[in-house]
């Protein structure tokens, strides 16, 4: 299910409030193994500041390593780690489906957000209430990751005022 790889793609990454964004430059990396910015630029279309926030986000928190270009000393090559990869394959495994697919899946849901950035939460939520039909926020919060009370309400908030989730469905 989409859920559950969602759940994978938050132990890659480490933090259920990541961007899709960076998760979709996380699979970019580790389907393109020691690839470089100028190349997730190209393939994924994304400004450079972005993905130059992000790629230094997923440094600095674990998720990728940086190596300098053999062929190039000016460019630096791009990599996950295993912990990331490891979740990156249960995740895939789980829908069946490759990389270029997931991405695909990533970047259509964030589409649907014409306000907020979405996150891993936001879309873990959509699953959940697409799941289970009708829930309390309560309810919806059992299902999740640990998080503060207000956080959730935060995140249930902005998908009802995006239209992706009824009132009365959080």
């Amino acid at each position: 299910s989409v859920g559950l790889a969602i759940d994978y793609l938050v132990d890659a990454i480490g933090d259920a409030s990541c961007t899709l964004r960076r998760a979709i430059i996380m699979l970019d990396i580790d389907a393109n193994p020691e690839t470089t910015q100028s190349a997730i630029i190209e393939r994924l279309g994304y400004e450079k500041s972005m993905v130059s926030r992000n790629i230094e986000w997923l440094a600095d928190h674990g998720v990728i390593v940086r190596f300098p270009c053999a062929q190039d000393a000016r460019e630096t090559r791009l990599q996950l780690v295993a912990f990331a990869r490891t979740s990156i394959n249960h995740a895939l495994r789980t829908i069946k489906k490759d990389h270029s697919h997931m991405i695909a899946l990533l970047k259509s849901l964030h589409e649907s957000f014409s306000v907020h950035k979405p996150s891993l939460r936001d879309i873990k939520i959509l699953c959940v209430v697409t799941t289970y039909g009708k829930m309390s926020r309560q309810q919806i919060r059992e299902q999740l990751y640990n998080g503060s009370l207000a956080t959730y309400n935060r995140a249930i908030a902005n998908l009802i005022e995006e239209g992706l989730i009824q009132e009365n469905d959080g």
